[in-house]
């Protein structure tokens, strides 16, 4: 077991790409709660309605465009390890006659 570990024959982050993906997007979530929080403590301060818009608005954006761009980093991912997996059983099948 230890060999197939340190061997990497075998990539363990296509089973656990779901996880890192919902761990990425929890922390987003997280970024867009600060935002939003921030923006209600600088409308509540009386710095001003725009100031307080505007990091809401910024937050909820950001977050949206950080989601999509975490999915399609994470697809990228699993596309490397499928051309992988697929360059392996090709190699697998020998040469063509």
């Amino acid at each position: 077991m230890i060999r197939a570990f340190l061997s990497f024959d075998k990539f363990i982050f296509p089973r656990i790409a779901r996880v890192v993906y919902f761990v990425g997007l929890f922390l987003i979530g997280i970024s867009l709660v600060v935002g939003i929080a921030s923006g209600a403590i600088v409308g509540a301060a009386g710095s001003g309605a725009a100031a307080s818009l505007f990091l809401i608005a910024g937050g909820i954006i950001s977050a949206i465009l950080s989601a999509i761009v975490w999915r399609l980093l994470v697809e990228l991912w699993m596309v490397a390890f499928a051309i992988n997996d697929n360059l392996r059983a090709i190699r697998e099948q020998g040469p063509q006659k």
